[in-house]
């Protein structure tokens, strides 16, 4: 399958933005990169075609086709959302206003981006993870594949996600290979859908040193989305051509994002970094897939956290974003929004305290 390379897309067409109720992070600011996260070229821009493959069932029997998506065509042959759904069904998660997404029972989807007014397909991706694929581009718009580039770098903006990595809010690096470099900004978890983080802007300045200063800002759904029985965990972010020499992250008021980490595992999302074994007490709850803890590590401001979730069927751990906070309350919403304020376990013993009559105790 053939590529382009990525750009964002015309949010003036297919985005609804609402202004960003954001929480003030603790810390953050620049950071130094590694010397060999180098600069790295994107890939040769060429047209896509592309094959889907459905599955389907009928009366109890699964039954796979294939389905040719449709080359790249000229401006004015109109491709419509009803000609997708001809091809691959209706529509299993409506997304944004703007576009929908068709899940292919594989990990990968097919997005479907579209004009409000006349109902006209703009582009077609396939997405698997972070990989997204033009399968359709009707030329007549901005075209959401094209870098944009600033001094020497090249810069590529992903597509904006509500159901992302299932990291904790804050920003993220992921270097996929040695020429491709991702960095990733999280929302965290949410508890009802319709909120999508996009990076509102993003400069180079150069003083004495090259830095890139990227201002994240949320959008909101002007419609009720229906629950899918997923969490959302909205992200956004791009890829880049060129390391500078430091990095801020900020919200649209100035309040810096913080960095969480290098992400490790970009298929069950985990970040470089292990859990300690001297910590004071965990955080804990689970279900059929996960168990998720929050380890609590007293210092002398307050305390330090990992969040991790524990694989049910391998045992794998996956640290899902660590940090500091001043105040127990603090690290109450920690653990509620990542999901293991149910019980807590202290540390040399096996007993599971209902986590509101422990955390009480600590105040008595």
């Amino acid at each position: 399958m053939r590529k382009e390379s990525r750009d964002h897309l015309n949010r003036r067409a297919v985005l609804t933005i609402a202004a960003l109720t954001a929480t003030s992070a603790v810390f953050g600011g620049c950071n130094k990169w590694i010397e060999d996260l180098a600069t790295m070229p994107l890939a040769e821009q060429t047209t896509t075609t592309a094959v889907a493959t459905v599955k389907t069932t009928v009366a109890g029997i699964e039954e796979t086709t294939t389905t040719t998506m449709p080359e790249r065509v000229k401006p004015e042959d109109a491709y419509y959302l009803e000609d997708i759904e001809g091809e691959l069904g209706p529509y299993t998660r409506y997304e944004c206003s703007g576009y929908y997404v068709w899940d292919l029972g594989d990990g990968s989807e097919i997005w479907a981006f579209y004009n409000d007014e006349d109902g006209f397909i703009r582009y077609i991706l396939k997405t698997n993870g972070l990989e997204e694929t033009l399968l359709y581009h009707a030329e007549d718009g901005t075209n959401i594949y094209n870098p944009i580039k600033q001094d020497d770098a090249e810069t590529v903006m992903l597509i904006n996600k509500e159901f992302g990595p299932d990291l904790d809010y804050g920003w993220y690096v992921y270097k996929e290979a040695e020429d491709r470099i991702f960095f990733l900004i999280c929302g965290g978890r949410e508890f009802t859908r319709g909120n999508f983080l996009y990076l509102q802007n993003y400069k180079y300045e150069d003083y004495d040193e090259e830095y890139m200063t990227l201002t994240v800002d949320i959008e909101s759904s002007t419609k009720d989305l229906p629950e899918i029985g997923q969490d959302p965990y909205p992200y956004c972010g791009l890829v880049i051509t060129k390391i500078p020499d430091g990095i801020v992250v900020q919200d649209i008021y100035g309040n810096a994002i913080p960095f969480k980490g290098y992400i490790s595992d970009a298929e069950d999302w985990g970040i470089d970094e292990e859990v300690d074994d001297d910590y004071a007490f965990f955080f804990t709850d689970g279900d059929s897939s996960y168990t998720h803890n929050t380890y609590v590590y007293e210092t002398d401001d307050g305390y330090r956290y990992i969040d991790a979730a524990i694989m049910e069927s391998s045992g794998k751990t996956l640290v899902k974003g660590s940090g500091t906070v001043g105040s127990i309350d603090n690290l109450v919403r920690v653990a509620d929004r990542f999901g293991s304020n149910v019980y807590v376990t202290v540390r040399g013993e096996d007993t599971k305290i209902p986590a509101d009559e422990y955390i009480s105790s600590l105040s008595d």
